[in-house]
């Protein structure tokens, strides 16, 4: 019924904090013993260890530098390509629309048919988005979303010419801020066109 119990009786309190002081003043000793970090002139610790006569530098990295980035586009400014710059005879975006190369009609036509667009329409080659600090960056990143500007610069050249070099076409400069950007032509059209709207 009864059995044989431990043999150890139970510690008071105060053995009990006496022996928990004298085993932390123990480690504490053998810790310092066996390594002192020592700091030197340039920033790094030296490290010497009492069983070892060899000294150990560790460097410490105290300047991390954060990457910055653009206010506008939000990219890295270290990794940026900037936008050279246009041509020099490339015109403003308003000269461009009244330019008689790009119109549809000649002027003497009495009726324009069912041409209903309320804006005019042009085809664009040879372009690049920009920012307003001249960084080229992609317009397909939401950027257009948060408000931010872009602009393009390119050879502006009627709808109906299909060509992608840059002859016939208008040198324009700073066309924008670009509103809203769209894709056309996925549903079995044969090329797929994407539309920008200033």
């Amino acid at each position: 019924m009864f059995s044989k119990q431990n043999g150890k009786r139970k510690k008071s309190d105060d053995e009990t904090e006496a022996e928990n002081k004298n085993n932390s003043e123990d480690t504490m000793d053998c810790k310092r013993q066996k390594t002192e970090g020592k700091p030197c002139e340039n920033g790094e610790v030296e490290e010497t260890s009492s069983n070892e006569s060899n000294v150990m530098k560790i460097p410490m990295d105290i300047d991390r530098k954060v990457p910055t980035k653009c206010s506008e586009c939000g990219q890295l400014l270290e990794c940026l390509s900037l936008f050279s710059g246009d041509v020099d005879d490339a015109v403003e975006e308003f000269v461009m629309l009244v330019d008689p190369k790009l119109s549809l009609f000649t002027g003497d036509e009495t009726t324009y048919g069912s041409y209903e667009a309320d804006r005019p329409q042009h085809r664009i080659t040879q372009f690049s988005v920009y920012d307003k600090s001249t960084h080229l960056c992609p317009f397909d990143t939401g950027l257009i979303v948060k408000n931010k500007e872009l602009f393009l610069s390119g050879y502006v050249k009627p709808i109906y010419d299909d060509n992608t070099n840059a002859d016939g076409g208008i040198a324009t400069k700073a066309i924008g801020p670009i509103n809203e950007w769209w894709t056309t032509g996925f549903d079995g059209g044969e090329n797929v066109v994407i539309g920008i709207t200033t």
